[in-house]
């Protein structure tokens, strides 16, 4: 398993664990999604896509808030 972190590292800051098993790479995310996370959280679903992983399986157990909204 692969640990990437963001933040300071406590409960409320935004952190993504990736690991991988077989065709599937598990995105664990912690923390808060944002119009500045996202893009983040944006990065690393294309990685495991660009890698030729057949399922993306997001691990949202211990996201505390998502909000994401487009001005454009």
């Amino acid at each position: 398993m692969a640990m990437v972190t963001t933040g300071d590292g406590s409960p409320s800051d935004f952190c993504i664990a990736v690991s991988f098993d077989g065709f599937e790479a598990i995105l664990a995310v912690r923390g808060e999604v944002d119009n500045v996370t996202v893009l983040e959280l944006g990065d690393f679903l294309d990685e495991a896509i660009d890698q030729g992983r057949g399922f993306v399986v997001l691990d949202l157990a211990e996201l505390g808030f998502i909000d994401v909204w487009d001005c454009g």
